[in-house]
């Protein structure tokens, strides 16, 4: 019975993941041979922007430069809150092109400038950035094999998010912890969590 109970519960997971998570299908990166220079009088927040649109297309490498060039303008600025997510952004560019060490740095960098900005705690401004840089140390973490230290992440990130009542974030961040659960063979704790994620009825008793 508890061998069906298990396998149950395991059939549920494999749907549910399949249900929340994009099908693992690599994208077909397209380089135009030639990039169209960003223009020097754009902002940092410009350049954060641009570098998104870089990134939902798939241009890993282009959006890693903006970025890098967003954070450099911060950096100019003085403004370490929004250096420290221009850098967040940026370290998960480099996840995605597997350049792991500079992953580590721009996340390591972005997490301590968080810390030395302890002036803005309170503000939501920081807790949504805060919680951002988490999510990406997570999605590092778990990618580098520590699914252990991942989960950790991705539920102080789910705090903060609760403490903000930020839906779309808990539900990610529910969504990402339960990827770490399943890592770490935890199968009944990631079929609640992505329950909860879904706002389903919590019964993974399934037989």
């Amino acid at each position: 019975m508890l061998r069906a109970t298990l396998i149950g519960t395991q059939t549920l997971i494999f749907f549910l993941l399949n249900l929340v998570l994009p099908i693992g299908i690599l994208p077909v990166l397209s380089y135009p041979t030639t990039v169209k220079p960003i223009p020097q009088d754009w902002s940092a927040s410009d350049l954060v922007e641009q570098g998104r649109a870089f990134y939902t297309k798939g241009q890993f490498n282009q959006a890693a430069s903006t970025w890098e060039q967003a954070a450099q303008a911060y950096e100019s600025q003085g403004d370490r809150l929004h250096q420290a997510m221009a850098l967040s952004y940026l370290s998960l560019a480099y996840q995605k092109l597997q350049q792991w060490f500079d992953a580590e740095d721009a996340i390591a960098f972005s997490l301590k400038l968080l810390e030395t900005g302890s002036d803005l705690r309170d503000t939501p401004d920081y807790q949504h950035i805060q919680a951002q840089a988490l999510n990406t140390l997570g999605s590092l973490e778990l990618a580098l094999g520590q699914p252990d230290t991942a989960l950790e992440a991705w539920q102080l990130a789910t705090e903060i998010y609760q403490q903000l009542k930020d839906d779309i974030g808990i539900t990610g961040t529910l969504i990402n912890q339960a990827q770490a659960m399943e890592a770490l063979g935890l199968h009944r704790r990631t079929c609640k969590t992505l329950l909860q994620a879904l706002n389903l009825d919590n019964n993974c008793d399934l037989s």
